[in-house]
């Protein structure tokens, strides 16, 4: 319907995510071919402690994933340094799109 739309799939660098990557029970090479995404990863805010990766085990994650793909983490460190304009959308009561500026 939209041949020109890519799908991106957030996944967030938790604790459990790293460890995965880094004993290699997560592929996101495999599960990027497998699904027909592209893979955004965003960095782990921590709001529970237990979820938290420590910074060495996201740097072990960070460095697996480059051995076996250097460009996607190349252009993971420069896409997530990108500035870009902020806009929330939601629905009026009419269910028209209104957006501001965050």
């Amino acid at each position: 319907m939209f041949p020109n739309i890519d799908v991106v799939v957030n996944m967030i660098l938790t604790k459990q995510m790293c460890e995965n990557v880094v004993d290699g029970k997560f592929d996101i090479f495999n599960f990027m071919e497998e699904h027909h995404v592209s893979v955004n990863l965003i960095p782990y805010i921590v709001l529970d402690e237990s979820l938290a990766p420590s910074r060495q085990l996201v740097f072990a994650a960070l460095q697996k994933l480059a051995s076996i793909n250097a460009q996607f983490v190349s252009d993971w460190i420069n896409n997530i340094d990108l500035k870009q304009p902020r806009k929330m959308f939601y629905c009026d009561s009419r269910m028209d799109f209104i957006s501001c500026e965050c």
